[in-house]
This record gives C-alpha cells, structure tokens and sequence, in this order.
C-alpha cells in the first residue's frame, strides 16, 4: 500500500543487493507471552527471575528442524542466509533483488512519495513454500516505505569554545538547560550525589545515526565525567549521517548515569535501506548480546502506515521486546514529536489521531515531553509548540490495554477500545514524561560547538540513565529491572506519595484540529503518562530490594496464588471462627492475634461480591465514627508471606501497613478497595520477616480468607 501523492518511478531505483529478515515462529509463543507478563508482575512468584539468552532460546526458540529447513531454502533461492539472532527467531538473508523478488513469488516497483522521497516496494504479499508456512511467522524489509522520525528538535546553535563555563553560557543563551539544572528538576542530584551514578551498569542506545568521538570528548572533559562508550556496529557498519540524535542521547546518558557504561547500537541506513529490516537486525543484536541493562530507543514512526506496509515488523518488534523483557532490559522509546497526530509528517499532512511504534508496544515504557518552564518544582506543561512539535501520545490502533494499565485513574473519557477493536479498551501512550521542548532544550556539543536540542528523544535517554542510576543502588551486580511498567503503574496507584511530577495543564492536540485531545489532567493522561520523575521516590519503588516486605495486590478477585516469592502458602480453614462470635484471634497454620475483638460473620447470598464463590467466614471491622477504624494482625515469628482479602462497606481506600521483626515499617500504602473482595499479599526478602499487618479504612470493613507460609 503505497501514501497518497505516490507516483510510480522513483530515480534512485532498487538497491544492488537487499537484505531482508525471515522471522521464525516461537514453538512456545503463549508461554512465552505469559512468562514475559509474570516476570514483571510485582508479587509473581517469577518476578524478576530473568532468563539468560540460551535459556530464552531453550525454552522458546524455533524448532532446530525449522531454522535448518528455512536456511536451506534461502540457500535453494541462491539467497545468502546468516546465522539465526533474537533468540533464534530471525534469520537474515542477502541477495540481489532479482533473487529476493524470485525467492518471495514478489516484484519490486519503484516510487516517488509527495515529499520527494525515492522508494521502492514489493507489489504483492510474500509467499513461502507450503511446507515451511507453519515455521515461518512473516518477512520484513520488502520495501523502505517507512522512513524512521528523528524524534529531536534542534533550539538556536551557539558557537562557544570546549570550557564548561562556556556550555552554560551558551545554554543560557540558547535558553536551553545544562544537565545539572536538568537533575535537580527531577531529584536525580540526590541520586548522584548519594553514589548512585551508574556504576557498573551499561545503558544500550539504539541508533541509525552517526556520532563524533571528538564531540563526546569535547563533552566530558566539559563535565568531568570518564564514562566507557563503546560503539557495537550491526551489519555493514555505522551510518554516513550525523544529525546529532546519537550524539544527544550519548551526551544524556553521560551527564546523568556518569559512572555507566554506553554501548552504542549502530547499522548501516540511508533512505534506500529498509527501516524496519534494519530495526529488526539491531534489536535482535542487542537481545542476543544482554549487555545492555536498560535500553533507551529515540526513532518512531506512525503505527498504523508501519502495520499497513510492513506488518511482520510490529509482530517482531513485539517478540523481540518480550526477549527482552525476559533477559530483565528494560525498553524505553521516544512517544513521538507529532502531538496527537503521529502520522501527520509521514502522511503529508494527515491529521487523525494517531500514535508511534514503538512507544505503543506493550513491553515498552512510552516516555513523552514536557516544556519545563521552571526547575524549581518543577514548573512543567504538556510539550505542544506550533513550530517546535508537540509530544506524542494517544490510543494505540494495534494493541489491547495491559493488565497492568486498567487501574483506577487511568481509564478515561478519551479511552477506547474501538481502534484496536478490543471488547475492552486499547493500550494508551506515553507511560511517562519528561522535559522536551527544544525552545528549552538540552545543551549538548556536537558538530564541533555547543546546541540546544529537544524532543521526546532528548526525554528517553534520561529516564534511561535514571534506571541505570537506581541499579547502581543495589549491591547485586546482575540485578536489573526488567519491564518497567507494571511497577511504575503499581507505585502510582498504591504509594501514598506517588514517584511522579503530575503534569496537569495543557494538551498535544498539535494541529489544533482535535478540541485538545488530549489534554492533562490529575492522575494518567495520554499527553504525559503518568507524569514526570521525581527520583528518589522512583528508587523506592524500582529498586529489587533483597531485605524487606514487598507488597502485591495484583492477584485481584480472583483466587489466592499458590506461592508469594519464593514461599509455598497454605490457606486458613474457611471456618476458623463461629458466627455470632467476636473472638480475638484466627485459628489456623498459625495463630493470629487480632488488636481488638472483631465480629465473625459467614459469607452468605447477600456477600455475592466477595470473592470467586469464597462463602467461609469473615472478621467484621466497625465504624469508628470520627476516625479511621483500624485492626493490627500479630502474626507468628518467623512469618515470611501472608495474604488475606478485604472488603469496605462501601469502595474506599484502604491504609495497608507491614512491620518487619527488626521494627522497621513498610507502607503505609493505599489501596483502592474496587468492587468485591480484594487479594493483598506480603511477603519478606532476606533475613527480615513480618510481625503484623496493620489494616484501616475511614468505614466498615471485613478481612477474611486468609494464608501463610
């Protein structure tokens, strides 16, 4: 399918030789997906439990007799095949476009698009021989129709010598910030200044663009930094094209994450090459290497034209992120610089609502743009400038809403589950934000001088150095975290000071053609995500602790897990108490003491909404008028996980509080107690254990149905 304004007959023609992607099928895609899921569930039993590759591959690799099968065929075509990558899924072959067309049953055509960009394409779908349809999940790079956005925007250039001094000169009359302004911001100078700058901890970038060593040099000599950046060339090589996106993202990560290492993801581009082909190869790379513990993405581009002219790549992006995600990488990407309207530049001038790939893929964190006006604060609005761009953001075409994004406050009036064509609603983009304007811009040194840049690009590597910055945190050296966005959206419904700067004014509407859609509000909005950071309470809230209690409710009304962390749970008997009674302890595994008398009440038809047909008893907690009504479970020595459910009289907010054996409290936290009984777990890390739980609503509630170790 070829844009509107296309004319047959480009002037550059077909390239010399091609190399396209044959993408094999998992022979565990729904295991796959599930572990994929349950690795970043907080209160999963295989919760940051990563694999390595060879274990990704075991497990959920192609058949052997399918890679070989394949290979052979390719070789049959006089096609050159490589070595399989990703995990085994993808399988790169080379060869002249006479032999690739042959091979794939295709014919390649020649375009100009309306902006001037020579093209070419495949004029049919790919067809593969009938015994190999069962192996193979689909082809991409059959045509370099999508072109990638550099998602940065470029303030005024100020030449200046090398100095620091100079950068800040320079900054301020480009009005654009120094690194140091940028994290005092969002509190990341506590983290450096605490020792928690990277160390021993490797931030992946993912580029198509070129970058100066002389530049980065120049800008940490300016910054006293001695970061290790090392280039990791995919195919043929780096790019020709130095347009400053590499060098911004390596400079980011530098001045925030200082004692990282940056390894730079670089292939071969130009705009004869096949981006998605190209996107598929590195990514496969940096799957397969798993040196990278955090990676940080700044190329997008329209979601909907990727699936109408190459649909195999958004379904190989899609099993490559969940790799990831099953080594522990955590993948950030640029939301977009087209405001609501992500398709607006590459469909000369399309206004729809539309959303970028791959910020929109369920295993990415989507990160948008703010103008930050004042660091103080900080002082920050939604991205949207009539020249500058505007952050992107919207209601994915492709994709289902996660689990982990249907709590309260984010489903909205702009929800919907009509573009994706979910029964529910669609996945929703950016996850989170940070500052993006280039009219207040990022001063970093390329092309031998001092700039201002901007986009939700310059956003992404900073959330990136974060994570690295909180890893640094940790004493394991191979911890890492994995799939962000379960937590993230976890920590800003239950932390009772959410980890997040909310950003409330302004929209993305960009073209104006869309009455503010979408605009910021309270809470989650799909202009900014859940909000910026604020870094010290995002340390909390990501770092893997090994002592201490984590908390899950992510179990719903559905039954009890078998197991919290690595602990086995055994359920108390369903009639550890009379009815009519009002005992002062639970019977069961292990007693427990209540602080106060509670009235023992059977789960009968008017309790239809505890729980999955729970019908055992309860303990009634009563209104305390005037304050909160509050009950403390003593639990047993050496109590390492325990579970109940509750439920409010009416849905309020619980206060849920755990005290460790050693005295120190987690919490409290506040829940929201939905419709029916609610599952709250705890379980102890390390040598630490739970001595009581502590639970209080401002009504009535009843706690039931509880486990233990």
């Amino acid at each position: 399918m070829l844009p509107t304004g296309a004319e047959v007959g480009g002037s550059a023609g077909l390239p010399p030789a091609l190399t396209v992607d044959v993408v094999l099928r998992s022979h565990d895609p729904a295991g796959m997906r599930d572990l994929a899921r349950e690795l970043g569930r907080p209160g999963s039993p295989s919760f940051r439990n990563f694999l390595t590759p060879a274990e990704v591959h075991a497990r959920f690799g192609p058949l052997p007799e399918d890679v070989e099968a394949v290979s052979a065929w390719l070789r049959s075509e006089r096609l050159t095949p490589g070595p399989p990558t990703g995990g085994g899924l993808v399988v790169s072959a080379t060869g002249s476009p006479e032999q690739v067309a042959r091979a794939f049953k295709t014919s390649f055509g020649t375009y100009r698009l309306a902006d001037g960009r020579p093209v070419f394409a495949n004029r049919s779908a790919p067809q593969v021989p009938a015994q190999l349809r069962s192996a193979i999940d689909g082809v991409v790079g059959l045509n370099n129709l999508v072109a990638p956005d550099h998602l940065n925007g470029r303030a005024r250039s100020t030449a200046a010598p090398s100095p620091c001094s100079a950068a800040v000169k320079s900054a301020k009359k480009a009005k654009a910030y120094t690194y140091d302004k940028l994290a005092k911001a969002y509190g990341l100078d506590a983290l450096l200044a605490a020792g928690h700058r990277g160390a021993g901890r490797t931030i992946g970038l993912f580029e198509l663009d070129n970058w100066s060593t002389k530049d980065v040099a120049t800008f940490q000599k300016c910054y006293g930094t001695h970061a290790k950046v090392e280039q990791v060339e995919v195919g043929a090589g780096a790019p020709d094209e130095n347009v400053g996106e590499a060098t911004l993202d390596i400079e980011t990560a530098i001045a925030l994450a200082p004692e990282a290492d940056v390894l730079v993801y670089n292939t071969q581009y130009s705009d004869l090459d096949s981006y998605p082909a190209a996107a598929v190869d590195e990514y496969a790379r940096i799957v397969d290497d798993n040196r990278a513990d955090v990676l940080s993405i700044s190329y997008g581009a329209c979601e909907s034209w990727v699936e109408e002219t190459d649909p195999s790549f958004i379904t190989t992006e899609n099993v490559l992120f969940q790799e990831a995600a099953l080594q522990g990488i955590s993948v950030l990407a640029s939301s977009g610089d087209e405001g609501s309207e992500g398709c607006h530049r590459l469909r000369d001038g399309d206004k729809s609502l539309s959303v970028e790939d791959p910020a929109s893929q369920p295993y990415v964190t989507g990160v948008g743009g703010t103008t930050l006006s004042k660091v103080k604060g900080p002082k920050e609005k939604v991205w949207n400038g009539r020249r500058s761009g505007s952050t992107g953001g919207g209601v994915s075409e492709l994709w289902p809403m996660p689990v982990w994004q249907s709590g309260r406050g984010v489903i909205g009036k702009d929800s919907s589950g009509a573009p994706c064509g979910s029964a529910g609603y669609c996945r929703q983009v950016p996850d989170v934000a940070a500052s993006a304007d280039p009219n207040h811009g990022y001063g970093i040194y390329v092309d031998g001088r001092w700039e201002g840049f901007g986009g939700t690009s310059a956003a992404t590597p900073l959330w990136a150095a974060l994570v690295a910055d909180v890893l640094s945190s940790v004493d394991d050296p191979t911890a890492r975290l994995g799939f962000l966005n379960p937590v993230l959206y976890s920590a800003a419904a239950t932390s009772k000071k959410a980890p997040f700067h909310d950003v409330r004014s302004g929209n993305n509407d960009w073209t104006r053609s869309h009455h503010k859609s979408y605009s910021a509000r309270k809470g989650y909005d799909m202009a900014t995500g859940l909000g910026t950071p604020n870094a010290g309470r995002l340390l909390k809230a990501l770092a893997p602790l090994t002592e201490g209690i984590r908390f899950t409710d992510a179990n719903g009304t559905g039954a009890p897990p078998s197991s919290l962390g690595s602990f086995s749970l055994h359920p108390y008997p369903d009639d550890s108490c009379e009815p009519g009674t009002s005992p002062t302890s639970v019977e069961g595994p292990r007693t427990i003491t209540l602080s106060s008398a509670l009235d023992c009440y059977q789960v009968g038809p008017d309790w239809a909404t505890w729980s999955h047909g729970y019908d055992g008893v309860v303990y009634v907690v009563r209104d305390n008028p005037g304050a909160f009504s509050t009950v403390t479970l003593q639990l047993p020595a050496g109590t390492k996980a325990f579970y109940f459910y509750a439920e409010p009289d009416e849905f309020e907010t619980f206060n849920l509080m755990a005290t460790e054996s050693s005295g120190a409290s987690s919490g409290p936290l506040q829940v929201y107690g939905d419709s029916g009984a609610q599952f709250y777990g705890f379980y102890a890390q390390g040598s630490s254990s739970i001595s009581s739980i502590t639970v209080s609503c401002d009504t009535d509630f009843a706690l039931g149905e509880f486990g233990t170790n």
